[in-house]
């Protein structure tokens, strides 16, 4: 998978390549979810994660950018709080809460579970904007059914009746860190495309007509 400057000071775009090693996936997803982790202990929301605001220090080195949108995490007697804030960034990896006003940081959790779809499952743009909106209405595909431990992390990421049930980027990066010493992955070389999946055929006519979103 390769991933590409377009300048200096502009986001990453993936190419259109199915190769998806899934160590090396999950190590930049950890490295991603690191990032999240260390501005919620600072006090902040970043409200527009997506890859795109995603860039490589180097060839597997990641970093989070573009914290214009950020904002400051509510607290009350020690806890976060849901608080009524504009509805700010990419919608395509809005939390559903988003669009209602009144959400916490526990919105870039469900941005952070959009995000591993992508970077482990090969998608054209018609079929990622389906599957995310199908997300979003609580309607989940079977993307990482054939990895089921991943695909119980992917569901409580995604969750988007009950935000409060979303883990924490701590919980996630244990979990991974579990994942990874288990070795339950399999071959790290398979590539995973959203082709695999009979359901894929119908939501890509379903879509068809769908305006494309980048990354």
């Amino acid at each position: 998978m390769l991933w590409i400057f377009a300048s200096a000071s502009a986001s990453l775009r993936l190419r259109a390549n199915a190769d998806r090693p899934l160590t090396r996936m999950l190590s930049w997803f950890r490295q991603i979810v690191s990032a999240v982790a260390y501005m919620h202990s600072k006090g902040f929301i970043h409200r527009d994660l997506k890859p795109s605001n995603i860039l490589f220090a180097d060839i597997d080195h990641l970093k989070i950018c573009d914290l214009g949108l950020a904002t400051e995490i509510a607290m009350q007697d020690g806890r976060e709080i849901s608080m009524t804030r504009t509805s700010i960034g990419t919608k395509l990896y809005w939390a559903p809460e988003q669009t209602c006003y009144k959400y916490t940081s526990k919105v870039d959790i469900f941005s952070l579970g959009l995000i591993l779809i992508e970077i482990i499952v090969y998608m054209d743009d018609v079929q990622r904007k389906v599957a995310f909106k199908n997300y979003s209405n609580g309607m989940p595909e079977p993307l990482l059914e054939h990895q089921h431990l991943l695909s119980d992390l992917l569901k409580r990421l995604s969750t988007p009746d009950e935000p409060k049930n979303r883990p924490n980027c701590e919980t996630i990066l244990e979990e991974l860190q579990e994942y990874g010493n288990l070795r339950f992955f399999g071959e790290d070389s398979a590539p995973y495309s959203a082709s695999e999946y009979g359901s894929w055929s119908q939501l890509s006519n379903d879509g068809a007509n769908s305006e494309s979103s980048g990354l």
